[in-house]
């Protein structure tokens, strides 16, 4: 999941900051206040009148949702696909990916929306700013204002997405790399990773060309409902609305307005930006291995440690026992000789001695709890043994 989120959030700002230009002129050309009639007349127009950075109008607010979203939607893509996929392999195994992506849009254009909604009210130069956009929309429309689209964008984005990466999927099954192996065939050679690169490119670029034709419809209509001018208390149109007008008012054409920069905007960001993910996942996922490694080899050193400690505890205690053991013998050995000297026998080499020294060492040999009482028992012993024999 981690990694889904950064490598989501990373692609998204690469694409982003090389294909802003291909956004800005898209969006412009789609929008109902353009004037221009071409790809070419509105790029030159833009650089003339507003200069390079004109081309950049938006940028922020453009970073400002596509990272996080990127990064949400991706989150999600990947997780309900891998659970469709486990869940229900024979029937909705197959089509994880449109599943993923619809639920992934769902999730994200929460965030996503409204930074949208302000791009391109500043694009289409409806504001000259997103500070004065943000400020007019909250005074004139509301919390609801930055909303507007959200319907068409799901409209747009979820088909968008279920056929781009539909098709990516399938393009890697049946060209990729890392497709399997058929039963019987030939081992291929190892892939290096600058093709595995290029393949991977041509296959983003393919899945972005399809996804764009097809949504770009969608695409105009989205731009129109959320360009519209309310500053001067015009009335908010709908979805409907906006469809009928532009059938009635600019016929079927208008909805491949922006096709070609859309195109010239799409291709290469699918591409860069599939493979960009692709490329930062799989660092990632090597890196958390590598993590992960080592932190058993760690956990193993620490067990190894902790064994060692374990026995050499152990061997200090067995020594310890055995220490205890030669000191209370040899303290047997000192009470012993010492009751023999107490009870004043001249002749220690004498059979009498020597027969009351082995019963003393006899008695005491017991556990050391008892020494006390043994002595006693010693004592009277040789004491009867003496009053007899006087």
């Amino acid at each position: 999941m981690k990694e889904n989120f950064i490598a989501g959030a990373s692609a998204s700002f690469l694409s982003k900051l090389v294909l802003q230009p291909f956004d800005t002129t898209k969006t412009i050309l789609q929008s109902s206040t353009n004037s221009y009639k071409t790809f070419t007349d509105c790029a030159v127009g833009v650089v003339k009148t507003q200069g390079v950075m004109g081309l950049y109008r938006g940028f922020g607010a453009s970073i400002g949702t596509s990272a996080p979203s990127s990064a949400i939607f991706f989150a999600t893509y990947e997780a309900v696909k891998k659970w469709t996929e486990a869940k229900f392999p024979k029937t909705l195994g197959q089509v994880g990916p449109i599943v993923g992506a619809a639920v992934g849009n769902v999730v994200a254009s929460v965030v996503r929306v409204p930074p949208e909604v302000v791009k391109q009210r500043v694009q289409a130069r409806v504001y000259p700013n997103m500070v004065v956009a943000i400020r007019e929309m909250s005074r004139t429309e509301g919390i609801g204002g930055f909303y507007t689209g959200y319907g068409i964008q799901l409209a747009r984005d979820i088909p968008y997405a279920a056929i781009q990466f539909m098709t990516f999927e399938t393009l890697k099954k049946a060209y990729g790399v890392n497709r399997p192996q058929e039963a019987g065939a030939p081992k291929r050679p190892v892939t290096s990773e600058a093709k595995k690169v290029l393949t991977n490119l041509w296959m983003g670029a393919v899945a972005g060309l399809v996804a764009s034709v097809v949504t770009n419809p969608m695409d105009v209509v989205k731009t129109r409902v959320m360009t519209q001018d309310l500053t001067q208390g015009a009335v908010k149109i709908g979805v409907r609305q906006t469809v009928r007008s532009i059938l009635k008012h600019e016929g079927p054409l208008a909805f491949t307005y922006g096709m070609l920069p859309r195109v010239m905007l799409k291709v290469p960001a699918s591409a860069l930006f599939l493979v960009a993910y692709e490329g930062i996942k799989r660092l990632l996922i090597a890196f958390e291995v590598t993590q992960r490694a080592a932190q058993l080899v760690k956990i193993k050193a620490a067990q190894e440690a902790r064994e060692l400690s374990r026995q050499a505890r152990k061997a200090a205690m067995s020594k310890q026992r055995e220490e205890e053991k030669r000191q209370r013998s040899q303290r047997g050995l000192q009470e012993t000789n010492g009751l023999l000297h107490d009870n004043e026998f001249e002749d220690l080499s004498s059979p009498r001695v020597m027969s009351e020294a082995v019963l003393a060492s006899i008695v005491l040999s017991g556990p050391a709890t008892r020494r006390l009482g043994n002595t006693l028992r010693i004592r009277k012993l040789l004491a009867e043994r003496r009053n007899k024999k006087n």
